[in-house]
């Protein structure tokens, strides 16, 4: 149904075990990182991840990794996985990582949708999904600028050679993130 409904070929990657042919699969979500999100909401053509992995993870549920950066910037939602060739592994479903394609029908989902927990399984373009979600330029243009924040912090850290967390930026606690700025002479703009 997804070749006659894309007219795309679907190519399981080989890592896993692909689902049957009458086997749905549901919508899956991943949060690419800081860069890869930016990159997504500017329109640019990114990977899901880093360059150098074979396979992206995905995830059945928009929550699942990075909850407190999925909390503040939100998520990419796969509305055709198998455009990506995926399989499952185990629990986890693995896609082909490479550069994306409007064919692959990727979606931003802001924050208030992924707390709302929408529902997209029975969506097949991001135009589609955009239309479920309340206020959705608005909220894009909020976390355009919040994120943008976020990796001036993160560029302005990185060239005073202080070293690189255990843990997202995000998650360190405000208190933490303030010291540490001030300790290289920063002010931050994501960190108030």
């Amino acid at each position: 149904m997804f070749e006659a409904r894309t007219g795309l070929v679907y190519r399981a990657i080989g890592a896993g075990v692909a689902p049957g042919a009458r086997q749905s699969v549901p919508t899956l979500f991943r949060y690419p990182g800081p860069q890869g999100l930016a990159a997504h909401l500017q329109g640019h053509a990114a990977r899901l991840a880093p360059q150098q992995a074979p396979f992206v993870w995905l995830a059945e549920s928009a929550r699942v990794d990075n909850a407190k950066a999925v909390s503040l910037f939100g998520v990419i939602a796969v509305l055709q996985p198998l455009a990506l060739g995926v399989v499952r592994d185990g629990r986890h479903w693995l896609g082909e990582n490479r550069i994306t394609t409007p064919a692959d029908a990727l979606v931003w989902l802001p924050p208030s949708a992924v707390k709302a927990g929408l529902k997209l399984d029975r969506v097949a373009q991001p135009e589609q999904a955009i239309k479920r979600c309340k206020d959705y330029a608005a909220e894009k243009a909020r976390v355009t600028d919040r994120l943008g924040a976020y990796l001036e912090e993160l560029g302005a850290l990185q060239n005073t050679g202080a070293p690189a967390g255990s843990q997202p930026w995000c998650a360190v606690p405000v208190g933490q993130r303030r010291a540490l700025l001030a300790r290289h002479g920063l002010k931050g703009r994501f960190t108030k």
